[in-house]
């Protein structure tokens, strides 16, 4: 497997580079760089539990204090959820944990 992880072209005729087939970035590239970075000093991965929002995926990077957060789905009907001030979507929202 390789990842494309090129800066985005810029200025005029920046579309190749010696050695790589284009400087086209792809989109799950740039999902997992943002990762990679968010990763950066996390000590540990833990699932956060949400009560009775069992589609809610809630992810503390211990030793950053951010939480990865997002939802598989949600049935017709169920209220928003907002988790740290983000109404959580099914693209992830980094947010900071205000636990106590």
């Amino acid at each position: 497997m390789r990842w494309k992880l090129m800066p985005r072209p810029s200025g005029p005729g920046a579309s190749q580079a010696p050695g790589c087939d284009s400087l086209v970035r792809h989109p799950c590239a740039d999902a997992f760089a943002e990762l990679s970075s968010r990763l950066a000093g996390a000590e540990d991965v833990r699932r956060v539990e949400v009560p009775g929002r069992p589609h809610a995926y809630v992810f503390e990077l211990v030793g950053t204090g951010v939480e990865a957060a997002w939802l598989r789905s949600s049935p017709p009907g169920q209220p928003a959820l907002v988790w740290n001030g983000a109404t959580l979507t099914f693209r992830p929202q980094f947010t900071y944990a205000q636990r106590s």
